[in-house]
């Protein structure tokens, strides 16, 4: 029998469960393994993070609908009926019919006993049966618990206030945005944006300045015009603003991109400084990301090399002689504030792990502190939402670098973003912070600047 997208969304959900790790590499080795097409692979990675959104919602459904206790379920089983009533409830273009037959063909793939295939067949029919009377008496019950654990959810209200903690909330539960940073170095926002206009695709701009948010895409990334061509690179618009604090860009001058990831912000820098003449080196120590990150970078430029050093920043460090005009570290962290584009974190985050985090970010911002020029600009970034990881970090980052102090960000970021621009408690300088939103993710960034010595 052939491998569905559903039984690859099954068994991801199966592993997430089991193993407490990130969804993304679980999904890509499953579908690697089996061979999905790119159309299969989008379908399953929609159910996948479709369900993590859902799951209490979908739970709460299922307990309506099996009189077998949740626990007592068999792992395979319950995912599988997760899928099918995430696809009856929430994607209206698949007929009910190939959705109890496929989350069936899903339980004989994974050699689920065969009295069991009855059971989610069962269950999904009568869910066909009573869908409409099931998702009216779900309307009462849709709140916050639904999408967030009590632990996060009270670490936000308690920080952010209730209005605007069930907010990060509801946007948590939807389907993000695709948001698009046009390559300046090749078209413009205008050329590109008409260009996907004559392909039919509709984008607005985004508060970024370079920033196009297509709603509801369902292709390919690989299908957008333009993409073969380098004119675009996907990022968020939150992303997009963090690098403009390196603003001012000098002449010739050197910038380090301290965790570069797949290279979107190292891209971006590349961007900012495309008639500056300036050299960008980038670290990134997970060797897997090498391949990915040479072939972004070779997609968006033609001409510019970027020195990339696949090892640690504290290794980089030890044997660099060069001091940088600008670095951006976008550190490791919770990632609580970019829940809806991964939403497993909800599930796999403990109130231990954001002091555990901060122990790292405040050793890589002190590694590169160390490397920056006299005069240079350093900006620290993260795309979580909890104190320990941001506010409070600058501040122990401030106390061991004194002759460090927070600049602010308004003069470097564009005026319709103010509102997510917050002044510190404790002294000068501001916060590039916004909450969750419809346009934006959650973030955070700060620019840091040397002392003059008199």
């Amino acid at each position: 029998m052939k491998t569905s997208s559903r039984y690859i969304a099954a068994e991801t959900l199966c592993q997430v469960y089991k193993k407490q790790q990130p969804v993304k590499p679980i999904l890509e080795k499953l579908c690697q393994q089996k061979q999905l097409n790119p159309r299969e692979r989008s379908l399953a990675m929609n159910m996948v993070f479709g369900v993590l959104r859902k799951r209490q919602y979908l739970d709460i459904l299922l307990r309506k609908l099996s009189t077998v206790r949740l626990k007592k379920l068999d792992p395979f089983v319950h995912q599988a009926l997760t899928v099918g009533l995430y696809q009856l409830f929430f994607l209206d273009s698949i007929p009910e019919s190939a959705i109890v037959n496929e989350a069936v063909n899903s339980c004989k793939t994974a050699k689920v006993h065969k009295r069991l295939h009855g059971f989610v067949n069962g269950i999904l029919r009568n869910a066909t049966r009573q869908k409409e009377a099931l998702a009216n008496g779900m309307k009462e019950q849709e709140q916050e618990i639904h999408t967030t654990p009590s632990g996060l959810f009270k670490r936000w209200q308690e920080r952010f206030g209730l209005e605007k903690a069930r907010y990060i909330c509801e946007i948590n539960g939807e389907e993000p945005p695709l948001t698009l940073r046009v390559n300046s170095t090749k078209t413009s926002i205008d050329d590109f944006e008409a260009l996907l206009t004559r392909e039919g695709i509709t984008g607005t701009r985004g508060p970024a300045p370079e920033s196009l948010i297509i709603e509801d895409y369902q292709g390919l990334i690989g299908d957008i015009p333009g993409y073969k061509d380098g004119l675009f690179q996907v990022q968020d618009s939150a992303a997009q603003l963090a690098s403009l604090l390196l603003l001012p860009i000098k002449s010739g001058g050197h910038y380090l991109d301290a965790c570069a990831g797949l290279g979107g912000k190292t891209s971006h820098i590349i961007q900012l400084g495309a008639d500056k003449e300036i050299k960008v080196i980038a670290v990134e120590p997970d060797a897997k990301r090498k391949e990915k990150f040479i072939t972004n970078i070779e997609r968006l430029f033609t001409h510019h090399e970027v020195e990339l050093h696949p090892t640690s920043l504290q290794e980089f460090k030890a044997s660099n002689t060069q001091a940088f005009d600008g670095i951006l570290v976008d550190a490791p962290c919770s990632g609580t504030g970019v829940i809806r584009r991964q939403p497993d974190i909800r599930w796999n985050r403990k109130e231990e792990d954001f002091l555990q985090k901060q122990i790292i970010q405040l050793e890589i911002l002190s590694l590169a502190a160390e490397m920056l020029a006299p005069t240079g600009i350093l900006v620290y970034a993260t795309c979580s939402l909890e104190i320990e990881e941001n506010e409070d970090l600058i501040k122990k980052f401030l106390l061991l670098f004194p002759d460090f102090y927070l600049t602010d960000c308004q003069n470097y970021l564009p005026e319709e973003v103010g509102e997510h621009i917050r002044p510190a408690k404790d002294g000068d300088g501001s916060f590039f912070a916004p909450l969750p939103s419809k346009r934006l993710d959650g973030f955070f960034a700060a620019r840091l600047a040397r002392r003059d010595k008199q």
